[in-house]
Order: structure tokens, then C-alpha cells, then sequence
């Protein structure tokens, strides 16, 4: 029971990171909400994940730090090519 709610906390926590992740994006860089993103538009988020620029907008540089910090961004750093994979998936999902 205790490993299944683990399990169900991370898949959400996920879900929840890469979906926040996206409406930040959309919102920053095509000034456009979730609801209004086109095919094109999610390419584009799938380029975006392989390439994270700006860096210095998207990407924190040294040790983690909470939310409220001006130096929070949604990124720890570059994603390897199998987190850009799971990360289009769950948009995928959202759209589905």
C-alpha cells in the first residue's frame, strides 16, 4: 500500500511539474494560455525541451532553490534526450 502511494505521488508530481512547466512557457515565450496552443505550437515546446534558451530565463544555475527565490527557474538543467521524451509524452497527454 505505502510503495503504491509513493508510486501515485511521484507519476502526480510529475504530471504536475511538466504540465507547469509547459503553461510557463506558453505563457512567456508565445504570450498564449494552454487552451490556445496549436500542433505547431507543441513542436515548438518539443524543440524548446532539446535546447532550453534562453538559459538564463529557464535554467537555474548552482544549488536548488525553493519557489519563492528569484532564482528559481522551472529547469535544474539540460535534459537528456529520454526526459525530453517522457516530458512530450505527458503533454501529449494533456492534449489527448
Amino acid at each position: 500500500m505505502v510503495f503504491e502511494l509513493t508510486k501515485l505521488f511521484r507519476f502526480t508530481d510529475t504530471y504536475r511539474k511538466e504540465s507547469e512547466r509547459l503553461l510557463l512557457w506558453s505563457i512567456t515565450e508565445l504570450r498564449k494560455p494552454l487552451s490556445s496552443l496549436t500542433h505547431e505550437d507543441l513542436l515548438l515546446y518539443q524543440r524548446f525541451l532539446a535546447d532550453l534558451q534562453p538559459a538564463q530565463r529557464w535554467v537555474m544555475t548552482g544549488r536548488k532553490v525553493a519557489r519563492a527565490d528569484p532564482h528559481w527557474r522551472p529547469f535544474a538543467g539540460p535534459l537528456s534526450p529520454s526526459s525530453q521524451r517522457q516530458a512530450f509524452v505527458i503533454v501529449n497527454t494533456l492534449f489527448a
